[in-house]
């Protein structure tokens, strides 16, 4: 009998402390913006297009080469990164969803560059980095686009 009553008090028990966690969770708190847990919600978020075309140094284009891109603020962090790869005439169009979660300074204001990387796995071209500015537009409430350019001429390695 003292079992049955101690698991039922136990029971009862755990949901009172359940409770009262759940509270203190939600309501623990003094802030204006709701509490989450986990990861909070992106302040604003980019959809950040690259576009571009990989040549050698006598202007035929390059194919298979990798290509990323970066924002080059810290307070952005990107999702869904794309690594695309440069086609039979070298062009590459690169789709990505960058995010911000820092609330303390416009997008517009900090998002300037993008660091783009090719990387030509074959092993006959040198990798190559650019800083290229964006063109960045307002779609709406904290949702934006951004559109750049990269074109790379890559240098054959020395043997």
């Amino acid at each position: 009998m003292t079992k049955k009553l101690d698991n039922y008090l136990l029971s009862k028990l755990t949901r009172v402390f359940g409770c009262m966690l759940a509270l203190m969770g939600v309501a623990g708190c003094d802030s204006d913006e709701p509490v989450l847990y986990g990861t909070p919600p992106p302040s604003a978020e980019i959809l950040s297009e690259t576009t571009g075309i990989v040549l050698d140094t006598e202007g035929e284009p390059v194919q298979n080469v990798e290509v990323s891109s970066f924002p080059t603020d810290g307070a952005y962090s990107v999702r869904d990164m794309q690594i695309v790869v440069s086609d039979g005439k070298g062009k590459y169009s690169s789709n990505s969803i960058i995010e911000k979660y820092d609330r303390k300074s416009s997008v517009s204001s900090t998002f300037k560059q993008l660091q783009v990387i090719a990387s030509d796995k074959s092993g006959v071209y040198e990798n190559d980095t650019m800083y290229v500015d964006v063109q960045l537009d307002s779609v709406a409430t904290n949702k934006f686009k951004a559109t750049a350019t990269a074109n790379f001429t890559l240098h054959k390695k020395r043997k």
